[in-house]
């Protein structure tokens, strides 16, 4: 499966973004019904609300419980909150399927600190 877009940050960091709730709805309705507007890099590490930001992700990825990437979101978000925050290198590959805009997953590579590197999957379809 071919990628089209990827982000990488070397250490992400607490941020602050602003949140247009009228692009984030342009973008999930791309989708189709159960899809959200989700941020590849989430507000709180500067993501900010533009287009390039922001993919058709399932409700169930973008704001789920258990095996989902919401969830290691707030893990980043809970390890930068200690003194002083880990550096922790992210990188997330949106995986296309031919024209489609909507990812059919996404690949995230990262890990915190001096932690083993670690890699998800986060199917979108």
């Amino acid at each position: 499966m071919p990628f089209r877009s990827f982000v990488h940050t070397d250490a992400l960091a607490l941020g602050d973004a602003s949140r247009s709730e009228s692009i984030q709805q342009r973008i999930g309705d791309q989708g189709g019904d159960g899809y959200d507007g989700g941020h590849t890099f989430a507000n709180f590490a500067g993501g900010g609300p533009e287009s390039i930001n922001l993919f058709a992700m399932l409700e169930s990825v973008n704001r789920g419980g258990g095996d989902s990437f919401y969830n290691l979101e707030g893990k980043w978000r809970g390890a930068l909150g200690v003194e002083p925050p880990p550096i922790i290198p992210v990188t997330i590959k949106n995986v296309f399927d031919g024209d489609s805009n909507v990812p059919k997953s996404f690949k995230v590579r990262y890990r915190i600190g001096d932690g083993p590197w670690k890699q998800r999957r986060f199917d979108n379809e």
